[in-house]
């Protein structure tokens, strides 16, 4: 095999890096603990905003929220003396309008007009489901509109509501007879 041509031999031989002992000074690692310290508080801020972000636009509403459909005035102090009076004729008129705004029954004032309107009239079973309604809705915290005279009361109404259940001869004959 003289014409044979040899193949190189492999003469890589390993090449050896210089190993050299890293050490850290002790200012440096000081330095080192004052970053992740401060990357570490940076976290926890950054995780308390996004977890209050989170928060504030997941927040539910409440199912059943207020209107304002006889929260102004003029509802208010025409029912007044109508009610204090039993004016079943303006009582009626008035609940009727309430009636016909939107949202009335998400509204307590509007619910105790119109509660007060079908006691008025001696229907016994929407006296008393608006009467539930109303009370389902009610904020105790907020109350009924001050412009109620005299001021309006989820007790005194739901004596009332009692009253009219009780009666068989109209209301007016049991409020008599209780005084």
């Amino acid at each position: 095999m003289a014409g044979a041509k040899k193949s190189p031999q492999n003469d890589t031989k390993p090449v050896v890096v210089s190993q050299t002992e890293m050490t850290v000074s002790p200012t440096q690692s000081r330095s080192f603990r004052r970053v992740g310290v401060w990357l570490a508080v940076a976290g926890i801020v950054l995780l308390a905003i996004i977890g209050a972000v989170v928060l504030s636009t997941n927040r539910t509403t409440p199912k059943l929220v207020a209107a304002h459909a006889c929260s102004d005035s003029f509802i208010v102090q025409r029912a007044n003396p109508a009610l204090q009076q039993s004016d079943t004729n303006v009582i009626t008129a008035l609940a009727k309008l309430v009636q016909t705004k939107s949202n009335y029954d998400k509204d307590p004032n509007c619910l105790y007009i119109v509660t007060l309107y079908y006691g008025v009239i001696a229907d016994k079973s929407n006296t008393k489901a608006s009467f539930t309604k109303l009370k389902t809705i009610y904020d105790p915290k907020v109350g009924f509109s001050p412009a109620f005279s005299p001021k309006a009361e989820l007790s005194i109404l739901e004596g009332y509501v009692q009253s009219v259940d009780n009666t068989t001869g109209g209301v007016t004959s049991t409020v008599e007879s209780q005084l």
